[in-house]
């Protein structure tokens, strides 16, 4: 039995011995920068999932380095942050030896899996040589102007002292004490004004690349809106309110207007009122439901009234002015102006007795508001708009018909659904309200329908929901539902109503024009509003980077002289109550570096995302102590060629980081836009429980067991051969077993292997594999070059070439490094094949039509073996094969163009017809368009599949014992079973 544990154990000492993955700039070489997501080191150390993860950057970084590049791969840890503080009072240990304890695990781990990291260039960002330039670049960015200091709102438990993460508030109460509610409370804290680089954080996305969905979720989370600042007077009072909105041309149909709770002129309005008093209690329980994760905004319609009006400039109507929990502070100025025409505010106003003015309708018509009926749905009645799904067309067919009769006071719609039809089932994240509107019209009679968002009634549309309207006499929408009558709003590009001069108008010409008046008459500016904030800084916690700042009485807030960084995190401090950095004495209390007056430490320290949004650069030249990195080193190195993971840091972690990046540009640090070229996400791996692997589900597969057993070239084998390494997966017992077999397989095919010439058949297999496998690594897609590496190692005969040997495992050794380095070695090559060069193919050498001969062949023996079976005939005296007719290889390969282009049967029957044959064609095509893969992958003509053939009757006659072997045109034969022979597929009669 081999002991491929004890292999890998060998190889990697050899590799850490000679440094061999160790580099440095080398201007004559081509570099390439491979990245990973550097991890978190948790103290439950790595289990599979996360070997999927390294596997798959250092199998691209292997092949990187093969191909010349001198390649930087290196290795690092994300160790300051909650999760270390939590775990280590836990554990009643000091957070530093926590993690120190942590990372050496995960080093271990990591090199037992055999990736090839630089070691050299390892860091942690919770060493004062690491932090100590964090605290650098916050003062160079406050020099910039880049940091504020601002209130901003916190979870905080009265009972520690103290504030909380949002990880840290379980149920709405204390992680530490459950009996205690958390509250929420504004605090100074420090930003980093993000928001100055927002339009070039926007500008460049589309040129990344990276995968499409990261690059929408980038623009979402930045989300620029284009629309008007609208300004609103409060009667009574010298208060001017501003709000930002893209739905202008709705401003006929305002009703309200809503503030955030946490808005500080909301306690403007009410002061010194009798509103004042009910006001702040409504204010404190929002804020505190939202700390206790009570909130949820869609669900959002509490309001408070302030006593306060304001007229609204367009209809001259008094809006009320309300305290709502739908407005967040953001979102926007944190002040909404609220109208009919959004479901938030129609919702809000139903709730509080507001009255309702719509201005927008879907036809120009309804503005007369004369009759318009409801829908009956037979079958539907009892349910809610609410728990609609919508009906998904199945292959591009109609999955029913919907029958409308127009009567004189009744509007009847007849839905049929064909349950012949299968279509996809509903899942509880399908649309829930994508409405198509259907709105019935009377005039006299009901002779007029008006569809809007749909082509027909045919039901080809995916999302089909059916709404009928009438009116009431409040003057709003209505859907009824048999009994039930449920309030909708409106908010279609329809046409207006009821907006003075603008009546009439559709809304793309409506929101062009009123726009321009408002701005004439003063009520409102054009404005661009961003959902992307000022990235806020400042944590309340021990195990962070100290934010390098000093608080004097005197001179105000005064930045750490860079002589004095870095600022040394204390390790003598107390947890259990307040911030721990506010129980060290020696740490708060210092000297004003500019007075020399006693004066104050700051004790907010640094999110952790401040330390992962440089970390890249710090690679380039980990041990400068002079400066974060040398210039030259980073224009060698950045930006980074290929970042790996996950696709949940899509927003913030890679928002930042390009946010960085800029700064550092603009301060001369660095001379490039973007940290990262190209982006990776992988998939997940899950348990056979099929969930996805993690501790707290009890699923975990560890590496140091799999490779005991199996070894770990054949995990990483297997965990990136069943599928594209951007998709899940799950782990499967049987599955590395089958992985197992072939690695073993592969092991005793070198022991022992006789070197001699390869024939060109295995020349061509061999060229074809290289060509394939290269490109399906260079794009990421390891399990289909995987399936070329081993239909090549099936085509390797007995006695092959020393040249061969050695390509094919220079192909395999990205996946499996260790064994590959063991076999390379028996082969009579000097240690290393992870320096190799990575093999060339030779074009010339790609003989397709030898392949598709030996398929020919294969398959042959394989269709007469089942004959065999089928006749029961044990020995058969003749073996007859009949080559298909001749017209038919021409037929095949016009055919085989032809079907790539459709699948129209009379179509290719016409394209393809040949004199004399139409009623074969016309026989063949339909079973071929059912399965093309009847259709060779290279079709041969005649002469050399029967040559082919011939060329195997040894082969044949050996392998069945038989007396003879004949291979005959079917041209020739008046038997029937020659006309069954189709190219590639010879027809196969036996005679006793």
């Amino acid at each position: 039995m081999v002991d491929f544990h004890k292999i890998e154990k060998k190889w990697q000492k050899k590799w850490e011995d000679k440094k061999i993955f160790k580099v440095k700039e080398d201007p004559k070489a081509p570099k390439y920068y491979c990245l990973e997501m550097f991890p978190y080191p948790s103290g439950s150390g790595l289990h599979m999932g996360h070997a999927f993860n390294y596997t798959i950057g250092d199998i691209y970084t292997r092949f990187k380095r093969m191909n010349g590049f001198n390649v930087l791969y290196p290795m690092g840890y994300d160790s300051f942050g909650l999760p270390a503080e939590n775990a280590a009072i836990k554990a009643k240990v000091h957070p530093k030896k926590f993690t120190t304890t942590a990372i050496n695990n995960f080093i271990s781990q990591q090199k037992a899996l055999g990736l090839s990291y630089d070691w050299d260039r390892m860091l942690s960002t919770c060493t004062p040589e690491y932090y100590k330039w964090n605290q650098f670049f916050f003062l160079k960015f406050m020099e910039k102007g880049l940091v504020d200091r601002k209130k901003a709102p916190v979870n905080w438990c009265p009972k520690c002292n103290t504030v909380l993460a949002n990880e840290q508030v379980h149920d709405g109460k204390c992680w530490r004490h459950t009996d205690t509610d958390v509250e929420q409370k504004d605090l100074e804290q420090w930003f980093l004004k993000t928001t100055e680089y927002a339009d070039e954080l926007l500008d460049i996305v589309d040129d990344l690349q990276w995968p499409e969905r990261i690059k929408i979720m980038q623009k979402n989370w930045i989300g620029k809106k284009e629309g008007y600042d609208q300004y609103y007077k409060v009667e009574g009072m010298n208060i001017t309110l501003s709000t930002f909105t893209t739905h202008h041309h709705t401003s006929f149909a305002e009703i309200f207007i809503a503030i955030a709770p946490e808005h500080p002129i909301a306690l403007e309005l009410v002061k010194g009122t009798e509103q004042e008093k009910g006001a702040l209690e409504f204010i404190e329980r929002i804020k505190n439901n939202k700390a206790r994760g009570e909130f949820m905004a869609e669900a959002a319609k509490e309001g408070y009234f302030t006593g306060r009006y304001t007229k609204d400039p367009c209809s001259g109507r008094d809006l009320p002015i309300y305290i709502a929990d739908f407005a967040l502070m953001e979102f926007g100025t944190g002040i909404v102006k609220a109208s009919c025409h959004d479901q938030r505010d129609f919702d809000f106003a139903k709730t509080h007795d507001i009255r309702l003015f719509e201005v927008l309708f879907p036809n120009k018509l309804v503005e007369k508001k004369k009759n318009i009926y409801d829908v009956i749905h037979p079958g539907l009645d009892n349910e809610k708009m609410r728990n609609y799904r919508y009906n998904g067309a199945y292959d591009g067919k109609k999955i029913g018909t919907v029958k409308i009769n127009i009567k004189t006071d009744l509007a009847e719609i007849e839905i049929k659904i064909d349950k012949n039809i299968p279509y996809a089932a509903m899942q509880e994240s399908a649309v829930l309200r994508q409405l198509t509107q259907i709105l019935f019209y009377q005039e006299g009679k009901a002779d007029k329908i008006v569809v809007t968002n749909m082509k027909d009634c045919s039901m080809k549309l995916n999302d089909f929901v059916e709404i009928g309207f009438i009116p009431n006499d409040k003057n709003q929408f209505i859907l009824e539902k048999g009994k039930e009558q449920i309030p909708l709003s409106y908010d279609g590009q329809g046409y207006m109503f009821d907006s003075a001069q603008f009546t009439g108008m559709s809304v793309p010409e409506a929101r062009i024009k009123m726009g321009d008046w408002m701005e004439d008459q003063g009520y409102a500016k054009k404005s661009v509003a961003y959902s992307l904030r000022d990235w806020l800084v400042s944590r309340q916690r021990y195990w962070g980077t100290p934010i390098p700042v000093i608080h004097c009485e005197k001179c105000g807030i005064v930045p750490v002289p860079e002589k004095d960084l870095p600022v040394l995190l204390p390790e003598k401090v107390r947890f259990g109550k307040g911030n721990p950095l506010e129980t060290s004495k020696s740490f708060i209390e210092i000297k004003c570096p500019k007075c020399k007056a006693k004066a104050r430490r700051e004790t907010d320290t640094m999110d952790t995302f401040f330390d992962s949004s440089w970390y890249f650069l710090r690679y380039c030249d980990n041990k400068n102590n002079k400066e974060p990195f040398e210039k030259k080193k980073a224009k060698y190195w950045m930006p980074v060629d290929q970042y790996i993971g996950g696709a949940e840091h899509a927003c913030m972690h890679l928002i930042y980081a390009r946010f960085f990046t800029k700064a550092l540009r603009d301060l001369g640090y660095i001379g490039f836009d973007e940290p990262f070229t190209k982006l990776f996400n992988q998939g997940m791996l899950h348990g056979e429980d099929g969930f996805v692997m993690s501790k707290s589900r009890g699923n975990v597969v560890l590496p140091e067991a799999i490779s005991k057993k199996y070894g770990i070239d054949t995990a990483r084998f297997f965990l990136v051969s069943i599928a594209s390494p951007d998709k899940d997966l799950s782990w499967s017992d049987a599955g590395i077993e089958g992985s197992s077999r072939f690695i073993h397989k592969v092991w005793n095919y070198f022991h022992p292997v006789k070197i001699g010439k390869s024939s060109k058949k295995v020349e061509s297999k061999l060229n074809k594999a290289i060509k394939g496998a290269t490109e399906d690594i260079e794009n990421f897609r390891y399990n289909l070059a995987i399936i070329k590496i081993r239909e090549l190692f099936d085509s390797l005969e007995p006695e092959v070439s020393l040249d061969t040997l050695e390509k094919f495992l220079k192909l395999l050794h990205p996946f499996c490094p260790h064994f590959t380095e063991e076999l390379w070695e028996k082969i009579g090559n000097k240690p290393f094949i992870s320096l190799a060069s990575w093999p060339k193919y030779d074009e010339s050498k790609i003989d397709l039509k030898a392949e598709e001969a030996e398929k020919i062949f294969e398959n042959t023996i394989t269709d007469i073996r089942n004959v065999l079976k089928l006749t029961k005939i044990n020995n058969p005296k003749e073996i007859i094969l009949f080559a298909a007719d001749e017209w038919k290889y021409k037929f095949f390969k016009n055919l085989k163009k032809e079907i790539e282009k459709t699948r129209d049967i009379g179509e290719l029957i016409r394209k393809t017809m040949i004199k004399d044959h139409g009623k074969d064609i016309s026989a063949i095509i339909p079973k071929l368009v059912k399965d093309p893969s009847k259709i060779p992958e290279v079709i041969l003509d005649q002469k050399t599949e029967i040559n082919a053939l011939r060329e195997s009757i040894d082969k044949i006659k050996k392998e069945f014992k038989a007396e003879s072997v004949a291979v005959i045109r079917a041209e020739e034969s008046e038997e029937d079973k020659a006309k069954q022979a189709m190219p590639g597929k010879p027809a196969i009669f036996l005679v006793k």
